[in-house]
């Protein structure tokens, strides 16, 4: 007898990591849509092959424009090469940047470094620093005659992200230990509110892991968390909420405080209250207690995650600062009006936000809270969702196996999916578990659905998706979880085809997986080369059983250093045929 319990969860996990970020990368091996390539005499300037050719004076190659507004620290940088080992003198390529779509071109230049043969080198390494633009363009020339032409190869566009972050709390410690055991600081006495055993999951909500917070109700102790002071400008504090019991009595259970919280100074306070059919509404005020709070309509439930966005702004002067507040807002592109604004604006004003703050009152409600953000802008404004996805789902097959399916209604510049299983319902405990899985980038809804066979035991399995974009980018969507009791593990599935499949993760760094099937057995030899088809290692060679195979290429070359970033081409030979795949090694 099989049971199967599915719990569906969309859940957008993201890491933000405020290092180096790639910005583009282009492999130059085709026309790229919104590129120029101006072709002045000799051969092409783009060239259908693995690179792109400068080889007269007047070539210009023009790339697409790049918003790199919030980045610092701005590289460039590619790799240079002669055409042919021999025939004229090498020389470097020019490269000049426009901050204004190409309209005009800064006086600051590089020269790249001179090519020294056919192989492929490093032209250096082009340190822009900051430029506040929407609209960077690059232009590459060859200001020389009668020279050996130069192929470029390779371009990569690196920033540092300037986050507007203050606080991010997802909450991931061991579940039943106390907040004030995991950097919060409690305040009064009482029953302090603990790590839950649950998470809170809302669509597209970016940046939620680990479980939540729980208050345990009655009056217990307040805790909070502490960031960067903050005594101008505007605050922005978001989290999730989950209310399973709420008073017909209101009272704030969420708010704002200086640094260090204290037991005053409370502002942005937010409340909760039920009426007598149980259905819940929330409230704001600046300073004051309920009586001067606006209000929302009774229309949210126990049991429903919520989305809830304060905004304090301060403002010159005294006794003047105001307040707002959105319930589930539309959380990608600009600001939208706010749903509630203060009305005791000219209530005393806080001497500097540094702190949130979980409250514990008589008549606050028991709730759960997760993924609390505070930030110095509207966070939502720079959220390009590379896919929006409307479910994803785990099933057991009758063959004990277990079937991911997905919808996505939009793709943008996304390269394909993996799948991840764990036996806990912690993402930093699951393993990969599929090869990479193509996307359509379509503009209207797509299906996906994937098969993990490899089930060898009862009990629970988490699965989450990711999705990874072309600038190795990459979202986290779950857990959903199925329970399988199955009779008999099914026998291995014999492949009714050889071949290779996408090694994955692609881009990759350092490791890469390559999986591979084999229909009889045979003599199987598999190796990397770069895109000169120059031999760079050989991973396997030898004699393979029929079945499903995956092996490791750990980066190296066959002298075990590190290769360095580019493309390169995974080969496989067996009975008599050669399958082969490319791949990118991006540091």
């Amino acid at each position: 007898m099989r049971k199967m319990i599915l719990i569906l969860t969309i859940l957008a996990f993201c890491s933000i990591i405020w290092a180096q970020q790639t910005l583009m990368y282009e492999v130059c091996n085709s026309a790229t849509a919104n590129w120029t390539f101006t072709n002045a005499g000799g051969s092409m300037a783009l060239q259908q092959n693995t690179y792109w050719l400068l080889d007269n004076s007047g070539d210009i190659i023009i790339s697409e424009a790049y918003n790199v507004n919030n980045f610092t620290s701005l590289t460039l940088t590619f790799k240079v090469g002669t055409l042919t080992s021999s025939g004229g003198t090498p020389h470097p390529s020019k490269v000049e940047y426009s901050t204004d779509n190409g309209a005009s071109w800064n006086a600051s230049t590089f020269t790249s470094a001179t090519p020294t043969g056919v192989a492929m080198s490093s032209a250096g390494t082009w340190n822009l620093g900051t430029l506040s633009t929407s609209q960077l363009k690059f232009k590459w020339t060859f200001p020389y005659t009668g020279a050996q032409a130069v192929r470029i190869d390779e371009i990569q566009l690196q920033g540092s992200p300037v986050s507007p972050l203050l606080l991010e709390e997802n909450f991931n410690y061991t579940n039943g230990t106390t907040l004030v055991s995991n950097f919060w600081s409690g305040y009064n006495t009482g029953n302090t509110p603990t790590v839950a055993t649950t998470a809170l999951t809302y669509p597209n909500y970016p940046c939620v892991s680990g479980y939540a917070g729980q208050t345990l109700g009655e009056t217990g102790q307040d805790v909070s968390r502490t960031f960067t002071a903050q005594t101008s400008g505007t605050v922005y504090s978001s989290f999730l909420i989950n209310v399973s019991s709420a008073s017909t009595t209101a009272d704030y259970v969420f708010n704002l405080a200086p640094n260090p919280a204290g037991i005053s100074d409370f502002k942005g306070r937010v409340f909760v209250q039920k009426n007598a059919s149980n259905v819940i509404r929330f409230g704001l005020t600046k300073s004051s207690d309920a009586s001067s709070a606006v209000w929302t309509g009774y229309s949210y439930n126990h049991g429903t995650t919520y989305l809830i966005v304060l905004k304090y702004k301060i403002n010159a002067g005294a006794a003047n600062d105001n307040v707002y507040m959105w319930v589930n807002p539309v959380i990608t592109g600009s600001e939208p009006a706010a749903q509630l604004t203060a009305s005791d604006v000219s209530g005393a004003d806080i001497s500097a936000i540094g702190s949130v703050q979980i409250r514990q009152g008589t008549t606050t409600p028991i709730a759960y809270f997760d993924g609390i953000r505070v930030s110095t802008d509207w966070f939502f404004t720079d959220i390009t969702l590379p896919i929006e996805l409307s479910s994803f789902t785990a099933n057991a097959t009758p063959h004990d196996y277990v079937r991911l399916n997905w919808v996505t209604q939009s793709e943008t510049n996304v390269l394909g999916f993996y799948i991840y299983r764990s036996r806990t319902a912690l993402l930093t405990q699951a393993g990969l578990v599929s090869p990479l899985i193509q996307a359509g980038n379509t503009s209207g809804a797509a299906e996906y659905s994937f098969e993990d066979r490899d089930i060898t035991e009862n009990g629970d399995y988490y699965y989450w998706l990711q999705s990874v974009d072309y600038s190795g980018n990459n979202d986290y969507y779950g857990p959903s979880l199925v329970t399988i009791d199955q009779g008999n593990i099914p026998p291995p599935v014999i492949p009714i085809i050889t071949g290779l499949h996408m090694p994955y993760p692609n881009p990759f760094n350092p490791d890469l997986n390559i999986a591979y099937t084999v229909k009889n057995q045979t003599m199987v030899e598999i190796g990397i080369f770069n895109v000169l088809g120059q031999h760079v290692r050989t991973v396997f060679s030898g004699v393979k059983a029929a079945g499903n195979y995956t092996l490791n290429w750990d980066g190296k070359d066959k002298n075990g250093n590190l290769a360095g970033s580019g493309v390169f081409i995974v080969r496989m030979k067996a009975e008599k045929a050669v399958y082969q795949q490319k791949v990118i090694l991006l540091k």
